[in-house]
């Protein structure tokens, strides 16, 4: 893992499925379509053994209905390996963007909803997701959503105070 990565849960595996090492995973509810759709056999996952992340490779990866997939991961081709992951959470490994044009890290925001309550706090990441970026927000509540940083969602950008106003939708 390069320096500037942080591991963001993806899905949790929720039990074996066969006897050749097969697992049944579940997307976790709040995880952009674009990262379900960026796990393939070249990139890794990563797995926090001993609280040491350890990249895990495909060998392969079955969609099973809505938000589940039924995977297999190199070199744990026995139902025997495959049941120490269970109950653990795959995390994709994504980089932080350096670019100053588009990093809004430690920006203050006010979030509208549809009901039009105004929810504050500050922007604590921002995430290059290819084709879908997106912003880590920490509310004054503590709460953390992660968002994406879309032009439809953004009602004014002020880069001189720090500032973002955006206009969310019911559920993020």
């Amino acid at each position: 893992m390069t320096e500037k990565a942080r591991l963001i849960p993806a899905a949790s595996v929720q039990k074996t499925f066969g006897k050749n090492g097969e697992l049944l995973i579940r997307f976790l509810s709040d995880i952009p379509e674009n990262m379900i759709s960026s796990f393939n056999e070249t990139e890794p996952v990563f797995i926090l053994l001993d609280e040491i992340p350890v990249p895990f490779y495909f060998e392969s990866i079955q969609p099973k209905g809505s938000g589940k997939a039924v995977v297999c991961f190199q070199n744990f081709l026995s139902e025997k390996f495959a049941s120490e992951l269970v109950g653990r959470e795959l995390c994709l490994e994504e980089q932080m963007s350096n670019d100053p044009d588009v990093d809004v890290s430690g920006y203050v925001f006010s979030a509208y909803y549809s009901d039009g309550k105004e929810h504050k706090g500050k922007v604590t990441a921002f995430f290059d997701y290819p084709g879908n970026p997106c912003i880590e927000l920490e509310f004054t509540d503590g709460k953390r959503s992660l968002v994406p940083f879309h032009p439809h969602f953004v009602r004014k950008l002020d880069k001189k105070s720090k500032f973002l106003k955006l206009s969310l939708p019911d559920g993020i």
